[in-house]
């Protein structure tokens, strides 16, 4: 960011904004980040820690324990579908995204 920018952002969160945008201030050399390259960054990450659940969900269910245990199993199933729905969700906003 050049002194001009930072200068202007300091003059806006201050002045306009009330502070919204935190209490550090903006200098000279600061990054800036495009908020759809963030909001991709989310997406992604939100996607492989759902696929990770899911892996940890679909091991949690031995052969046996259907009859033995039937409510958590129905909790386990339930999370399951939840999360497979999570993931195309997820998997839709990346596409949606990426154009």
């Amino acid at each position: 960011m050049t002194p001009a920018e930072a200068w202007m952002l300091n003059f806006i969160n201050s002045s306009v904004g009330n502070f919204t945008l935190g209490l550090q201030i903006f200098v000279n050399g600061d990054d800036l980040v495009e908020v759809s390259a963030v909001e991709r960054y989310y997406w992604t990450v939100k996607k492989i820690h759902l696929e990770q659940l899911l892996l940890i969900y679909s091991g949690e269910l031995p052969p046996g324990s259907i009859f033995e245990n039937k409510n958590l199993v129905g909790a386990i199933i339930n999370l399951k579908k939840m999360l497979v729905e999570e993931i195309k969700k997820t998997t839709f906003k990346q596409i949606e995204l990426s154009f």
